[in-house]
């Protein structure tokens, strides 16, 4: 399903895992997917990581590249966060 995004693109649901390492300490968790675009993710997380922290994501299969991530807006959600942020490949 596709929403409408009030920045530059759309969105479209994700529901699959995203493995998530924070890069400055190293602590990774999993989470799960909520929607992407372009240049865009948020996901249901367990903890709650700074705002504007940069970290490395992994969305759906294990073993493909991390893209970065930059986390922009964190709200609270049922037994964590919903977490949202800036998404590129790696090197871009």
């Amino acid at each position: 399903m596709t929403q409408p995004n009030q920045r530059h693109s759309s969105r479209s649901s994700l529901d699959s895992p995203v493995e998530v390492v924070d890069i400055e300490s190293g602590i990774g968790f999993r989470a799960s997917g909520v929607d992407v675009s372009d240049g865009g993710l948020s996901f249901h997380a367990p903890m709650e990581p700074a705002l504007g922290a940069e970290m490395y994501v992994k969305v759906g299969d294990p073993n493909a590249a991390p893209s970065e991530f930059k986390v922009l807006r964190i709200e609270p959600h049922d037994q964590g966060f919903t977490v949202a942020g800036t998404s590129r490949v790696r090197g871009r």
